[in-house]
């Protein structure tokens, strides 16, 4: 997952405020799927968890 984000990231052509949303609902994404790779079993369950919602439900929980 982590290669994805960071294609997503390299690729990325927008401008203007769509490019700035976009990566303000990416981060914290991209936080969680790090969380993943370490050794915080809860906290890589707690991120699991987050990131297996629904995108609408995703934000309102990543806050």
């Amino acid at each position: 997952m982590q290669h994805g984000f960071k294609e997503v990231f390299a690729d990325c052509q927008m401008k203007g405020p769509p490019h700035d949303m976009l990566h303000t609902y990416l981060m914290p994404m991209l936080a969680d799927v790090k969380v993943l790779r370490g050794n915080d079993l809860t906290a890589a369950a707690k991120s699991r968890n987050r990131l297996a919602l629904p995108p609408g439900q995703y934000q309102r929980h990543s806050k």
